[in-house]
């Protein structure tokens, strides 16, 4: 009978027999299984057969595809998912989605919880952040967006807040 390895396991028996993962898991009868990390706040990873990719959520998933089938019908362009944003200097983030609707980029964060540090980003964003942000959410089987942000072209105003954010981070990051 055939018995999974995890990760761990094979790591002890690597350190005490100087051998491979697979030699350990071979030797146990059975393949090496690799532990999926946790998701943040119990979320199940899921896939999407439709677009052929996984997802942090089933939630997000559903979001996913809807946004796959708008893109299909022609009502947004461009879809891409996780989407890597610079917004000042090294401080960057990944948005969960970008496209174009109406000719106007969009990048969309798909939220089931907020957290203190998204609040964080949304005020940087509304800073330096490239163009508009929209936080959607999914209440009652039905996507609504609970966030627009367009960024502020106000340069002193935009000194003032990046100086509060920061000060804010700093004393975060105290003990």
């Amino acid at each position: 009978m055939a018995k999974n390895v995890t990760r761990e396991q094979a790591a002890k028996y690597l350190k005490k027999a100087g051998k491979t993962q697979a030699e350990i898991a071979e030797q146990l009868g059975g393949p090496a299984v690799e532990i999926p990390k946790p998701n943040k706040f119990n979320a199940n990873s899921t896939r999407s057969d439709i677009i052929g990719r996984n997802f942090h959520s089933g939630a997000e998933r559903r979001y996913a595809e809807w946004l796959y089938a708008r893109e299909q019908n022609g009502e947004i362009e461009g879809l891409e998912f996780q989407k890597r944003v610079k917004l000042l200097g090294i401080i960057g983030m990944i948005v969960d989605f970008y496209y174009i609707e109406g000719g106007e980029p969009i990048w969309d964060e798909f939220k089931g919880m907020e957290m203190a540090s998204w609040k964080q980003q949304a005020k940087l964003w509304e800073q330096v952040g490239p163009g508009h942000y929209r936080v959607t959410k999914e209440r009652r089987g039905r996507f609504e967006t609970v966030v627009d942000i367009y960024p502020n072209p106000n340069a002193e105003l935009r000194r003032i807040v990046l100086r509060a954010i920061l000060a804010d981070v700093e004393a975060e990051a105290r003990p």
